[in-house]
């Protein structure tokens, strides 16, 4: 599997999306089996105003054949 890391600013994401403070070269250099530590899921509550304009990265995970 490959780990995509997407800078994108708190207040963007929907909803049930995956997100990390983790950018890109931290996913591609890991263990992709110990993954649970660094990845949270957005609820719907709106992010605090204090956050809404903070960098995170949205994660999106493909399979590789």
């Amino acid at each position: 599997m490959r780990i995509y890391a997407t800078k994108i600013k708190a207040k963007e994401l929907k909803a049930g999306e995956l997100f990390s403070t983790a950018g890109q070269s931290y996913w591609d250099n890991i263990d992709k089996f110990n993954v649970g530590e660094r990845v949270y899921i957005r609820t719907n509550a709106p992010a605090p105003k204090n956050q809404e304009e903070e960098i995170v990265y949205k994660i999106t995970i493909k399979k590789e054949e």
